[in-house]
C-alpha cells in the first residue's frame, strides 16, 4: 500500500511495525485496515478509491470557483469559464520539490491528492454553510498532513462558539487525531514522534530559516535558482560512466568467463579494456607473421597443429 507499505497486514495480525516505514500517515491507514479484509483484492480496492477521491478535487474546485464568481443569468458563462480554468489547474499543479504534477501522484494512488481533494471539499462545505460537514473533511486532511491543523483548529473553534451542542463531537474529534497521530505509532515503534523523527532525517529536509528556505523552493522565487532541489541540466554520459554501469553484470559474469575456453577470454578482455584488445590484436599480428616466414613453425618452437 502507498504511504503504509505494511500497515494493514501487520494491523490484523497484531504485529503492526511502523519502524521503517518512509512516514506515518493515518489517512490511507484509516481505508487500508478495512479493505485489507478483501484479500488481494484490497489493493485495487485502494487504487480506485484513491484516484475517485483525487479526482474528486477538480469537481470542488470548480464548485469554488462558480460560487465565488457570483456571476449572474446573462453572464454565467463567466462562472463556468472560472470553474474549468480552476479544474485545469489543479490537474497542472507541481511538486516544486520533485517536479511531479498532480495526475503523476493520483495514478500512482497516492494520499497527497486525496489532502487536496478534501482540502477544497472543506473549503466548498463553508461556501455553502455545511460547517459540520466542513470540519470533518478538514479532520480527514489532517489525518495526512500536520500542514492542515490549524485550519482544523479554526473550523473546529468557529464550531465550539457557534454550535455549543456539538463540542463533544469536536473532543472527540481531537482525541483521535492525537491517538492516530502518536499513539499508534508509540505502540508499534521506538517512538511516539516516529513521523517527526523520520522528517528530520529526511535528505529533503530544509536547512536554516524553515520559512525562507520553504519559499525559495517554489518557481520564480528569489532563492529559487540556488535551491539544491532544483533539477540540474544532463549531463551527457563519457564511456568510464557507462562502464560503470555495467560493473555489476561484469562481475556476474567474470567467474563464467574464466572458466570457458582462450577464444572467450579473450573476447571478454577485449570488451573490458579496448587498449588490451588492440595490444592483442597487434602481437596476434606479428605471430602470424612470423610463422609465414618461417614455414609454419611457431615461435616457441612448436609446429603447428
Amino acid at each position: 500500500f502507498p504511504d503504509t507499505a505494511a500497515a494493514p497486514p501487520g494491523t490484523l495480525k497484531g504485529a503492526l511495525d511502523t519502524n521503517g516505514a518512509p512516514s506515518w500517515k493515518p489517512l490511507p491507514f484509516l481505508f487500508t485496515v478495512p479493505f485489507s479484509l478483501f484479500g488481494h483484492y484490497s489493493l485495487w480496492l485502494w487504487m480506485v478509491f484513491s484516484v475517485a477521491v483525487s479526482l474528486a478535487g477538480l469537481i470542488f474546485a470548480w464548485r469554488i470557483a462558480f460560487r465565488l464568481t457570483n456571476a449572474g443569468a446573462r453572464h454565467r458563462y463567466a462562472a463556468h469559464a472560472a470553474g474549468l480554468f480552476a479544474a485545469l489547474f489543479v490537474v497542472v499543479m507541481q511538486d516544486v520539490v520533485v517536479h511531479s504534477n498532480y495526475t503523476h501522484y493520483a495514478l500512482a494512488a497516492e494520499s497527497d491528492t486525496m489532502i487536496v481533494s478534501l482540502v477544497l471539499a472543506a473549503v466548498d462545505f463553508h461556501l455553502i454553510r455545511r460547517h459540520r460537514w466542513a470540519f470533518w473533511m478538514w479532520w480527514l486532511a489532517a489525518l495526512g498532513r500536520p500542514e492542515v491543523w490549524p485550519f482544523l483548529g479554526a473550523a473546529g473553534l468557529y464550531l465550539w462558539l457557534r454550535d455549543p451542542a456539538y463540542r463533544w463531537w469536536l473532543y472527540g474529534a481531537l482525541a483521535a487525531i492525537l491517538f492516530m497521530w502518536f499513539v499508534i505509532p508509540g505502540l508499534s515503534s521506538k517512538s511516539f514522534f516516529t513521523a517527526g523523527n523520520i522528517a528530520h532525517n529526511s535528505p529533503r529536509k530544509v536547512h536554516g530559516n524553515k520559512i525562507t528556505g520553504t519559499i525559495s523552493r517554489f518557481p520564480g522565487s528569489p532563492r529559487s535558482t540556488s535551491s539544491p532541489w532544483r533539477r540540474s541540466p544532463p549531463r551527457k554520459s563519457s564511456s568510464r560512466a557507462r562502464s560503470g554501469k555495467s560493473g555489476s553484470s561484469d562481475s556476474r559474469t567474470t567467474s563464467l568467463v574464466l572458466a570457458a575456453s582462450p577464444r572467450s577470454r579473450d573476447a571478454f578482455a577485449s570488451r573490458r579494456s579496448p587498449d588490451r584488445s588492440a595490444a592483442h590484436r597487434v602481437d596476434g599480428h606479428r605471430r602470424r607473421r612470423h610463422r609465414r616466414r618461417r614455414g609454419g613453425v611457431l615461435p616457441d618452437g612448436a609446429r603447428r597443429a
